[in-house]
């Protein structure tokens, strides 16, 4: 209640989900590129600072902060259980 009588708060917080994949999307964005420089360009502007939802365990959601264009899969590595992990 307030002064005037009832009020109502509407939130307008949404989002869209794709049913692409994230990899999908950067096949797609390599595919309409003209060269490495507009893929790149491209990648910092539609993937970076996107939120997505991870496919395994507890399906988490994650937000892209950046893409190291110079890292492969097999030598990047992280911390898993105390060992360090290859994600290849």
């Amino acid at each position: 209640m307030s002064e005037v009588g009832l009020t109502i708060c509407v939130d307008t917080l949404f989002r869209f989900m794709s049913t692409i994949t994230c990899l999908d999307k950067i096949n797609q964005l390599k595919r309409e590129a003209y060269n490495d420089a507009d893929f790149m360009n491209r990648i910092n502007t539609e993937v970076v600072g996107s939120s997505i939802i991870a496919d395994w365990g507890h399906k988490r959601t994650y937000i892209i902060d950046g893409v190291n264009f110079k890292s492969t899969p097999t030598k990047q590595k992280f911390e898993h259980n105390g060992s360090m992990t290859s994600v290849a």
